[in-house]
């Protein structure tokens, strides 16, 4: 029974079912949620003001890389470097590559990755760029779907 927690500028969207997907970084100890897993969510989880939104059966898992532009995406041969993408607010965004079964990566579209950010509950793919930024400069994780 997986819990999520979810920021509490997400929390609306999720109680009331618009926000049907969330993206999470891998966990360190290796745990990961599957198709068919309860997922449980939450905002303000380990604070006083911690609030149930809801339940879901999860229905899909793929995996997601967010590479900045300018790198090169990881265990990818070089035939399939990304070139850098300028979406239109002028911020380089990143490439969001879920992985099809076979684990041949999909690089999307700037019209995909601004698909799926307003899924996510973004603007745009640059939005959720800043929000995924990591120092290391590649987020590794996970498109969970309920």
């Amino acid at each position: 029974m997986p819990s999520l927690n979810f920021k509490v500028q997400f929390a609306p969207a999720v109680e009331l079912g618009h926000k049907r997907c969330t993206m999470r970084a891998d966990r360190k100890d290796g745990r990961q949620i599957v198709p068919g897993d309860t997922l449980h969510f939450f905002t303000g989880m380990r604070t006083k003001g911690c609030r149930k939104l809801g339940q879901a059966v999860c229905r899909t898992v793929d995996r997601v890389v967010i590479v900045p532009a300018g790198h090169d995406i990881p265990g990818m041969p070089t035939v399939y470097r990304a070139p850098d993408v300028m979406f239109p607010s002028g911020i380089t965004a990143p490439f969001l590559t879920p992985t099809l079964p076979l684990g041949v990566p999909v690089i999307l579209s700037e019209r995909e990755c601004d698909e799926l950010a307003r899924r996510d509950g973004f603007v745009c793919a640059a939005d959720l760029s800043r929000f995924f930024w990591v120092p290391a400069g590649v987020f590794k994780g996970s498109l969970i779907t309920w």
